[in-house]
């Protein structure tokens, strides 16, 4: 089961706010700093008002994003409303530590529904807050996180059908480290011609004359993959390859992955990878 359809179906929540930000005590103080920071288009000034807790790589992903797209032009229409029953349940997956008192609600072209956030006061401050895994939801993903088992269901040709990789991964693995240290620095321009196909897409065409984009990008992927992975094995048929990896990614959730590699002109490099992950603690 991926973190998508457990955590995003209905209702999310993300906010953000400027940098040295004071706590909002009220809502409408939350409103305010959420449509300064858009005024100053600063996407990392992300964390002051929101209560991430165990938020998923996805949820980094919808808030940076629609941050993004409401720079060029400026015209999102950011406003406080009152909860539905829908803000208050949106899935049984998940739940809110806090019950929310309200919602804003953003949306970046006028026709669009645009998204509900629900805040709630946090510790003495009004805060957005995120939709957390319950147990149950928490310990399927623990079984998704299974190496094996997203490999089988990647690239089944390759397990069924190729030959065990060397204990080290051999070659293949040589270019994934190769591909997470480009990821480290941040060298879009590696990305764009040895990345995953995803890569080549972002970095090559779709945000190649969007640096916000491609930096948003960059860091969402710091935050999914495994930064110092352990090899747990890997198979080998002709020119394609699967890896077997483990680790903690960027989040400093327990991570398993399959990477899938394909090799031309005799280097190999990323053709697709997947990495299914759960936080180490559960949020109360």
């Amino acid at each position: 089961m991926k973190l998508t359809s457990i955590l995003f179906i209905g209702v999310f929540a993300f906010s953000f706010t400027i940098q040295q930000a004071t706590a909002a005590d009220n809502p409408q103080g939350l409103l305010d700093e959420l449509k300064a920071v858009i005024a100053k288009k600063d996407v990392n000034a992300a964390t002051i008002l929101i209560d991430w807790g165990n938020a998923p790589v996805q949820a980094y992903r919808m808030l940076k994003m629609s941050v993004a797209d409401c720079f060029a032009p400026a015209k999102c229409q950011i406003a406080t409303g009152p909860l539905t029953e829908a803000d208050k349940t949106p899935n049984e997956n998940y739940y809110f530590p806090v019950a929310p008192e309200g919602v804003i609600r953003i949306k970046s072209e006028p026709e669009e529904e645009g998204f509900s956030m629900p805040y709630a006061k946090v510790n003495g401050s009004y805060k957005i807050v995120i939709g957390q895994l319950t147990e149950k939801s928490w310990n399927e993903v623990k079984l998704a996180a299974d190496a094996s088992k997203i490999a089988k269901e990647m690239a089944s040709d390759i397990v069924t059908s190729g030959k065990p990789l060397p204990a080290d991964g051999g070659e293949p693995a040589k270019a994934y480290r190769e591909y997470l240290a480009a990821v480290a620095k941040g060298d879009t321009d590696f990305l764009a011609q040895h990345g995953s196909q995803g890569d080549l897409y972002f970095f090559g065409t779709a945000y190649k004359a969007n640096p916000t984009k491609a930096a948003i990008t960059v860091d969402l992927t710091r935050m999914e993959v495994i930064a110092e992975p352990i090899i747990k094995g890997g198979f080998i048929q002709d020119s394609r390859a699967v890896l077997l990896v483990s680790g903690l990614n960027g989040l400093g959730w327990i991570t398993e992955g399959a990477i899938i590699l394909a090799q031309k002109d005799r280097k190999w490099s990323i053709e697709d990878h997947r990495h299914e992950g759960y936080p180490q603690v559960m949020t109360k």
